[in-house]
């Protein structure tokens, strides 16, 4: 499917009902990963380095790309994360943020995501 501009358009948006999308009443929760430990960042960050070079991630990574990335790495990595759901998915040139809050609500993550936290992805205490 293409959109207005002749892009790509995902499908994702449309599954919403079929797999529970959406977040309706989101209470805010504890997130129980250890998230301010050193230790299980590198872990973490090795795990996504390996998945993103076994699945031909198409940029250059690096430790430092991944632990405090750009807007524009992130971006990149979390279009590539979403490919692997949907192939035809792209993010629209000007409505980064709200499309990241509204796939991360699809997919049920259960933490608001700010529009600040995603403008200074690359500083760790900005995410939940």
């Amino acid at each position: 499917r293409k959109n207005s501009m002749g892009r790509r358009k995902s499908s994702m948006g449309r599954r919403g009902s079929a797999y529970g999308g959406g977040s309706h009443g989101v209470t805010k929760i504890q997130d129980p990963r250890p998230i301010g430990e050193k230790a299980y960042l590198r872990e973490n960050v090795v795990k996504l380095i390996t998945f993103l070079t076994e699945n031909k991630y198409p940029h250059q990574l690096s430790k430092k790309s991944v632990q405090s990335p750009t807007v524009a790495s992130f971006r990149n990595i979390l279009e590539f994360l979403l490919q692997q759901l949907d192939e035809n998915f792209e993010f629209s040139k000007d409505k980064f943020e709200d499309e990241v809050k509204q796939y991360f609500a699809f997919l049920n993550y259960p933490f608001q995501i700010s529009k600040s936290s995603l403008r200074a992805v690359g500083s760790p205490h900005t995410w939940p």
